[in-house]
């Protein structure tokens, strides 16, 4: 949801990343974007595990990567997100 959201209101095209929880491989669902310069969007980030992966996966395609997530615990987070707002109580997001 957060994605669709950065993606329409910058009017930038979307693209969809898979993480493959045991290998720890990111692919691309579709075909990768054409552009060089990537924002990297997640709803929120706990250990900040698969967004680490996710960006390195990016940089190492060439890319340069900004990483956002609408929170993130700063307490547990081994990535701390480039855009985000800090949160340690538990929280619901609404999707």
């Amino acid at each position: 949801m957060p994605a669709s959201m950065a993606a329409g209101i910058l009017a930038l095209p979307l693209s969809f990343l898979r993480h493959e929880r045991t290998s720890g491989d990111i692919t691309w669902i579709g075909p990768a974007p054409l552009g060089r310069r990537v924002l990297l969007v997640d709803d929120c980030c706990s250990s900040g595990v698969t967004l680490h992966r996710a960006a390195e996966a990016l940089r190492v395609e060439g890319r340069a990567v900004l990483t956002m997530v609408i929170v993130h615990d700063p307490d547990v987070a081994r990535h701390v997100p480039d855009l985000s707002h800090p949160m340690r109580a538990l929280f619901r997001l609404p999707w």
